[in-house]
Formats: structure tokens, C-alpha cells, sequence
């Protein structure tokens, strides 16, 4: 590159949107530090920061202050109080994965990205995510659609908000702008205002896309953009990443991805749910273990015949 060439590289990064980088996470972990360096060595230039939900427990600072995000902010009940939001139970931060976004309001930014820990980024797929920063969309995300009556957090809402369109998407990955980060909070208050402590409250997937749609936002489905590279992106399957990873060195964004000792846990469970009679594990046992290599169905065999023994 030539000196011009820097200069004009800077200037375009200085001119640009700011952008940030939301970790959305319980506590700060090996898996939530690897995607942070990844995601920070694909765009230096984003300031990542790691919002941990301590809402419900008491943090575990040894465990959240070492990090390599460049701010740490805790989502916690204090804050959950002051900003006119709801508790649901003890699941208020992962019913309601959108408050680490009005926490985030905090600091300057023009768009964030919101990442979970098991959304993977393999062989090099996080360069994705700066492909996308041509769009100005108000929202970026997956599984977007204008929700039928049967879809899971349609009747919560419109019995709130009768007045609105629902508008379904997916919350593991997405980037938002700010206004329209706003306007989910403007939504999540209103909808506050009229519930009674402690009932259930529309999910993070409602609240933003529905926000966006009523307010005339601009949306797009990244998913339709790279499909190839989405290949392996469910909201209810679970994958191998290790498997996946030696199966293929395309591109790729999985969800929902699982190291392979968790993996093999989880398809034990989705087993014994089979057998006890949930179709709902049934279901998902067929489908997740799609991906899994022999090795890892012969552990699984191996797991579910010693449980039989015991």
C-alpha cells in the first residue's frame, strides 16, 4: 500500500459509522474470549464490548474483570430498574437478550453488532461482517418475517400492543442502529408499563423486529445474502463444531455451535427425552446429530449404553 493509499484507508474509517461489537454473554469464559479475539483480528477498528448478565447472580469478578474486550458492562438488576424494563423470573437476561443493547446506549455508536457465544465464525467467515457494513439497514439479522398468529411471541404481544404488526427474526447474530435501538426501548417500556410484576414477557426476537417494522425501519436478512455460508444456522439445532470443522474448510456461520463433550451431553439428553416420550427430542436428536461424525456417534452410543447398564 501506498502512503496515499494509507491516508485514504484512514480517512475512510474515520468517516464511516461508527461501529461497535455487543458479546453478549453470562460471564466471560475461554469460548467468549476466543470469539473476541477472533471478531477483534478481523476488524481492529470496532471497539468490542462484553455486556455479561449478572441480573439474577452475583458476578463472578476473578472470572469477568481479565478480558480481551475493550469495555466491560454488567447487566444487572439495578439497571433493569431504573431504565422502566420488566423482570420475568429468574430468566429476565435470556428472555429478554435485547437489554444489552439499552445498556450499551451508554456509550457512542452508530450501529452494533450483537454476537452470542455459540455463533461460530469458520475458515475465515467473520470477514462477513465488514462485507456488510455497505449496508445502512436499520437491522441486519436472520429468520426474518412478519409473524402469523401461531408463531411463539405473537399472543404475548399483540395482547399488549394489539395496535402492532409482529415482527419475528433471530437475536444470536444481528447488528442494530441506534435509533432503532431506541425504538425497541421506547416499545420494551411501553409494553412494561402495562404488565404485572414477574409475568411473561415478549421475547428479544419480538420486541426487535416488531420495533423496527412500526417505526418504517429498513431490514434485511443477511442469510439470504450468503446462504451458502449459512448453511448450518438453525435457532434449534445443535452442532459439533470440531466435526463440522474437519468436514468442510468452506466458509461458514454456525448456530447453534457446541464444543463436542458439551455436544454429545446435550444429544444424550435429547435422547432420554426420545425415549420418554418427547417428540420435541426426537425431533431435534435426528436433526442435530445430522453433522456429527462417526467418532462422536460412537461415543454417543457408547454413553447411551452405559446408561442402560446403570
Amino acid at each position: 500500500m501506498t502512503l496515499l493509499a494509507d491516508q485514504a484507508a484512514l480517512m475512510n474509517i474515520k468517516s464511516a459509522p461508527k461501529t461497535i461489537v455487543i458479546v453478549r454473554c453470562v460471564e466471560l469464559g475461554a469460548r467468549e474470549r476466543e470469539l473476541i479475539k477472533q471478531i477483534k483480528a478481523a476488524n481492529p477498528h470496532w471497539p468490542i464490548i462484553a455486556v455479561t448478565d449478572t441480573i439474577h447472580r452475583v458476578p463472578n469478578k476473578p472470572n469477568t474483570i481479565e478480558s480481551d474486550a475493550d469495555k466491560m458492562l454488567e447487566l444487572d438488576a439495578d439497571f433493569v430498574k431504573s431504565s422502566g424494563l420488566h423482570f420475568y423470573l429468574n430468566k429476565t437476561g435470556w428472555m429478554c437478550g435485547d437489554y444489552v443493547i439499552y445498556k450499551a446506549l451508554e456509550l457512542d455508536w452508530d450501529f452494533a453488532w450483537v454476537i452470542e457465544p455459540d455463533v461460530y465464525f469458520l475458515n475465515g467467515a467473520e470477514d462477513i461482517l465488514s462485507r456488510l457494513q455497505v449496508f445502512d439497514h436499520d437491522l441486519l439479522a436472520t429468520h426474518m418475517w412478519i409473524a402469523g398468529d401461531g408463531w411463539l411471541g405473537t399472543g404475548i404481544l399483540k395482547e399488549i400492543r394489539p395496535d402492532l404488526t409482529v415482527h419475528a427474526m433471530a437475536f444470536p447474530l444481528l447488528r442494530i442502529s441506534r435509533r432503532a435501538a431506541e425504538w425497541s426501548l421506547s416499545l420494551r417500556r411501553s409494553i412494561t408499563e402495562k404488565l404485572d410484576p414477574g409475568t411473561k414477557v415478549p421475547n428479544d426476537e419480538a420486541i426487535v423486529g416488531t420495533a423496527v417494522y412500526n417505526n418504517s425501519g429498513t431490514m434485511l436478512d443477511i442469510r439470504r445474502l450468503y446462504e451458502e455460508h449459512f448453511a448450518l444456522w438453525s435457532t434449534l439445532d445443535r452442532v459439533s463444531i470440531e466435526d463440522v470443522s474437519q468436514q468442510s474448510t468452506a466458509p461458514m456461520i454456525v448456530h447453534s455451535g457446541q464444543r463436542k463433550e458439551k455436544f454429545v451431553k446435550q444429544m444424550l439428553g435429547y435422547w432420554k427425552g426420545a425415549v420418554d416420550g418427547s417428540d420435541f427430542c426426537a425431533r431435534q436428536l435426528g436433526r442435530s446429530l445430522g453433522t456429527a461424525s462417526k467418532q462422536t456417534l460412537l461415543e454417543l452410543i457408547t454413553d447411551i449404553l452405559e446408561l442402560e447398564r446403570s
